[in-house]
């Protein structure tokens, strides 16, 4: 769980040294500009969980288990799935 802070400011240490950002769009596939990078940031957030689970060797579910906020609200979730 200490690691997540670390992990997140290397994936963003990029991106915070843009000064902007310029989106072109090829018109190939469905959307473009802005609905195309909302879906790739989609698509990168819900590759973390198996990042971190094989960086840290932790269950994604069971770090969040662990906060006291999360782990309140996702209580009825880990009570169907027992």
């Amino acid at each position: 769980m200490r690691v997540l802070p670390e992990i997140a400011g290397k994936i963003s240490e990029p991106l915070s040294k843009t000064e902007r950002m310029v989106i072109i769009n090829s018109g190939n596939g469905v959307g473009g500009g802005a609905s195309k990078l909302t879906a790739d940031v989609t698509q990168i957030v819900a590759q973390l969980p198996p990042v971190i689970e094989s960086l840290t060797g932790i269950k994604f579910e069971k770090l969040l288990e662990q906060v006291p906020s999360l782990r309140k609200a996702i209580k009825p979730e880990i009570e169907e799935k027992t």
